[in-house]
């Protein structure tokens, strides 16, 4: 396999077929994709400028690409390479982030 578009294919479904209960592999949720979450306690308003009820962010370049996928602790997020992260890979290129789900924190990323 050494097509990156199958690498992250095959990448995106290992992590939707291993997905605990309160991971979101899919937009929409997984099988009704009827974009209810049956999480409670979810906080109804978050504010910018505060931080209230945001846990983290992290910037992504120019441009993020379709919705984060969250697995096993991880969030997925397809991006540019406007501002990267990985000093082995300079220039503006489309790339799969992998960050932490509890801290944002950087985990690798793969050029697309």
């Amino acid at each position: 396999m050494t097509s990156p578009l199958k690498f992250c294919g095959l990448l995106v479904m290992i992590c939707a077929v291993s997905a605990s209960a309160a991971d979101q592999p899919q937009w929409g949720e997984r099988h009704t994709r009827n974009m209810v979450s049956p999480e409670t306690g979810l906080p109804t308003h978050f504010d910018l400028d505060t931080g209230e009820n945001i846990l983290w962010t992290a910037s992504l370049g120019g441009g993020s690409y379709g919705s984060a996928i969250v697995a096993q602790g991880r969030v997925f997020i397809g991006s540019n390479n406007s501002e990267p992260r990985d000093p082995r890979h300079q220039g503006d290129r489309g790339v799969m982030l992998c960050l932490d789900e509890k801290d944002g924190s950087f985990h690798w990323q793969f050029l697309t």
